[in-house]
């Protein structure tokens, strides 16, 4: 009787952790789209390897939404304005623009949709302060990282997510001597705060306004090379 009910553990541990995973999964997706403002600061480290524990790079971010579910994120030196007309990627080190239709620049972290398209749930933990979510990459994902464990707060927002690359990236900057590793990427976010944020935060305007359906750059970004494929 008692290896009978080990086997029956054991069988449904995983459906367990599917379902637990897929419904806090469920309410952190609506967190994120609910009507109201969410503004938080964030830290990408860069690993070379999976186990590694020197960052090799480091870049500060911010995310800001608002009750319009129009977004602005900010990653290092690059910005990306989202709202239901026009999708905006700036980026500073390169002066270029791209602005595309809504929805072809996907840099919302949260959609979770999108996510579980890839990824299904593997395991989930309940660690009494948080919960551990790890997903698993679907058969004939394209995507470059075959693992994602995420790290969620009971409040039902997102505290670290760490993806484990399934593909090689070379990190030499000589080209006759390759340093090809499989790195870590974990994004870690600071406390979140339902304050008001102005308008502006949300507007592109400063960069470039559109006029007759032509895109006119302000003068300061004037030399910025913009492609535009709406």
């Amino acid at each position: 009787m008692k290896n009978i009910f080990y086997l029956f553990l054991i069988v449904l541990s995983p459906l367990y952790a599917q379902q637990s995973g897929k419904s806090v999964l469920e309410k952190v997706k609506a967190q994120y789209a609910s009507n109201k403002f969410i503004q938080f600061s964030s830290i990408y480290n860069l690993y070379k390897n999976h186990d590694a524990k020197t960052i090799y790079q480091s870049h500060k971010g911010e995310y800001l939404k608002n009750p319009d579910n129009e977004v602005y994120l900010k990653i290092s030196s690059t910005e990306y304005y989202l709202n239901n007309k026009v999708s905006t990627q700036i980026n500073h080190d390169e002066r270029m623009i791209f602005i595309t239709n809504p929805g072809k620049i996907n840099k919302d972290e949260f959609n979770i949709d999108e996510l579980l398209k890839s990824f299904r749930v593997s395991d989930f933990k309940d660690k009494k302060m948080f919960w551990e979510i790890e997903l698993l990459a679907k058969q004939g994902s394209q995507l470059p990282y075959g693992r994602i464990i995420l790290t969620i707060g009971k409040d039902f927002y997102i505290q670290k997510q760490v993806f484990y690359y399934s593909t090689t990236l070379n990190f030499s900057k000589d080209y006759s001597k390759p340093d090809e590793k499989t790195p870590r990427l974990e994004i870690v976010y600071g406390k979140h705060s339902n304050a008001a944020i102005p308008r502006a935060k949300f507007e592109a305007s400063k960069y470039y306004t559109i006029v007759s359906n032509k895109v006119k750059l302000s003068s300061k970004y004037i030399n910025y090379e913009v492609v535009d494929q709406r």
